[in-house]
């Protein structure tokens, strides 16, 4: 198949995810409502903020999702499209001042099951670039995001591989908030050859997560009523502060393994986050996060 008809598959398939997408645009039990957090105060413990932060962070996690990849990279004429599926085990049950900082239309499950679809395309120089997309279940909001791979070293018979990745995303579909997530992660892992027919690729590897989110203003209400929101803007504009990077670090361990026969691989994952201590301020709370992260993939 050439470059061409590989890219035009894959924008094809992006815009079927695209209308998917946009059919979804409507309030769910998922959709998040940051007026629940509770009016913004001052001082750098104040419970709002603090739980506008671990929202955020907690769904910055999800975003950024699990890693996926085995260490070894494609190859110069390599070409692979994945779809992909992340069971993440969020906290809605964590209170921050005796309320949960899942500010949601209805209390979300204790899972969000995030499918996503994943291209990447293999490059001179042990090189690669990707990108996907994602949707958040029973919401309007949706994921973007880019990644560049670099196979540090790799093709050695006795030495492992070993790659480093950096990867983007960002929030679509939300009026109320951005959130933002830059990563790097080092995966170390090996190809091995099984009967001939298909090859088996275990791996490891240390992920940095950074969250960066912002609200836009919104009304503060004296309740918490959908209805008081939406038709009553007659209290106090509210904005949350920023939380940048530097403050809202996470610290993702994974391992997984690949199984691949020809064209066709199949992968399975699971990830653990927590707080990281790299992190320029503490955390209110520090609950962890699982994901078991599932791919089948075609490589051409």
């Amino acid at each position: 198949m050439t470059e061409f008809r590989k890219a035009r598959v894959a924008v094809s398939l992006m815009a079927m995810v695209a209308l998917a997408i946009a059919g979804q645009a409507r309030a769910d039990a998922n959709d998040l409502q940051i007026f629940q957090l509770g009016t913004p105060g001052s001082g750098s413990n104040d419970p709002a903020t603090e739980r506008f932060r671990m929202l955020a962070n907690e769904l910055g996690v999800a975003m950024a999702g699990p890693t996926l990849e085995p260490a070894n990279t494609l190859g110069i004429d390599g070409f692979d499209f994945a779809f992909e599926t992340s069971f993440v085990f969020i906290n809605p049950s964590t209170q921050i001042g005796g309320q949960s900082y899942w500010a949601t239309t209805n209390l979300p499950p204790n899972v969000l099951v995030i499918p996503q679809l994943h291209f990447r395309k293999g490059l001179p120089y042990s090189l690669e670039l990707g990108g996907r997309v994602s949707i958040i279940p029973n919401s309007s909001m949706y994921v973007g995001g880019a990644e560049a791979k670099w196979g540090i070293l790799e093709g050695f018979r006795y030495a492992p591989d070993v790659s480093a990745r950096f990867s983007m995303s960002r929030l679509f579909g939300q009026n109320d908030f951005d959130v933002t997530t830059g990563g790097l992660d080092f995966t170390m892992g090996k190809q091995f050859g099984l009967a001939g027919l298909v090859s088996l690729s275990p791996y490891v590897g240390y992920a940095l997560t950074g969250i960066d989110s912002s609200s836009r203003t919104f009304w503060a209400s004296s309740t918490t009523s959908q209805t008081d929101y939406q038709q009553n803007p007659i209290a106090n504009q509210a904005i949350f502060a920023e939380q940048k990077w530097s403050d809202n670090l996470y610290d993702r361990f994974y391992v997984g393994l690949q199984v691949t026969s020809y064209v066709l691989s199949l992968n399975a994952e699971y990830s653990y986050s927590r707080p990281s201590s790299f992190s320029g301020t503490a955390f209110p709370v520090n609950p962890g996060i699982s994901q078991v992260g599932l791919r089948i993939a075609l490589t051409l």
